[in-house]
C-alpha cells in the first residue's frame, strides 16, 4: 500500500509481468488498472513501501519503481545490480 492508500500486485502472463493498482474507494475487479509492465519469465521479488515500489526479474536488476504525479502509472526511479 503507498501514501494515498493504493494497494499493488503482481499478474504474469506468457513471460510479462503486470504491476496492478486498486483503488481502495472502487476496488471491483474490472477497475484495476495495470501501472507498470515489464519482460521477464520469473518475478523473484515483489514489495512496496509508501513511497516506493521494488521489483526484482529474471536480469537480477532491483528496479525501483515511483508513481508519477500527474499520472497513476509508475516509472522506473532507479536501478540496482544485484550480486551473485
Amino acid at each position: 500500500m503507498d501514501d494515498k492508500g493504493y494497494i499493488y500486485y503482481v499478474t504474469e502472463n506468457q513471460g510479462h509481468f503486470k504491476i496492478n493498482e486498486i483503488n481502495p474507494l472502487n476496488d471491483h475487479v474490472h477497475e484495476h488498472k495495470v501501472v507498470y509492465e515489464i519482460k521477464s519469465e520469473n518475478c523473484y521479488g515483489f514489495y512496496c513501501d509508501e513511497l516506493y515500489i521494488y521489483f526484482i526479474g529474471d536480469s537480477k536488476i532491483l528496479a525501483r519503481l515511483r508513481r508519477q504525479q500527474e499520472s497513476r502509472m509508475l516509472f522506473e526511479d532507479s536501478h540496482y545490480q544485484m550480486k551473485e
